[in-house]
């Protein structure tokens, strides 16, 4: 087992448990990397009332899978921790209001989105639907900024360069710079 030209070299078990552990270490890290979103608002009354209580339900229309929660004591409801992307559908039901669907929500990447909800008196079973438009959610939970390109949007923006994200840098709020994916100079910067 044990013989002198053995010695001073690692054996095949301590080289695989050494493999084996550095894969275990490094396995949390690369979960916790995954991209993440989330959803919040405040749901009021139509005078403008919080309104807690409300069952609010977050449906990824592709996958039918569902996440429930209330609306605190200020009518603040939360959803972290969500897979980004769109079609998502947020439901609002509270007993003596009409039913409330926000249909077509997109979640950005490592985003909060935020979309607020009005109720109005009335049964239940009456359903108000409303598209959502990825144009008109304000980001209100942080000071980010940050922009989702849609496929239809990439092929019909005039960008020179369409391999190059960096082209699509420009793009964002606040981005100035020389030579962005354009290969000349920026004429905003002079």
């Amino acid at each position: 087992m044990f013989s002198k030209k053995n010695i001073g070299k690692p054996s095949r078990m301590m080289t695989v448990l050494f493999t084996l552990s550095l894969a275990l270490m490094l396995f949390p890290m690369m979960i916790s990397a995954q991209s993440v979103s989330g959803v919040t608002g405040v749901v009021a009354d139509s005078a403008g009332a919080v309104v807690p209580g409300v069952t609010v339900t977050l449906t990824d229309t592709k996958t039918t899978k569902e996440l429930t929660t209330k609306t605190n004591d200020n009518g603040v409801y939360i959803f972290s921790n969500v897979a980004p992307g769109s079609g998502y559908k947020i439901t609002f039901t509270l007993t003596g209001f009409q039913t409330l669907a926000l249909t077509e929500v997109t979640l950005g990447v490592n985003r909060t989105e935020s979309q607020n909800a009005t109720l109005t008196t009335g049964e239940v079973s009456v359903t108000v639907e409303v598209t959502s438009s990825a144009d008109v959610t304000l980001n209100t939970t942080d000071a980010s900024i940050g922009n989702i390109i849609t496929t239809r949007q990439l092929k019909e923006l005039p960008i020179q360069i369409r391999n190059s994200p960096a082209s699509l840098a420009g793009l964002q709020p606040g981005v100035v710079g020389n030579n962005i994916g354009a290969g000349g100079t920026n004429p905003l910067v002079q």
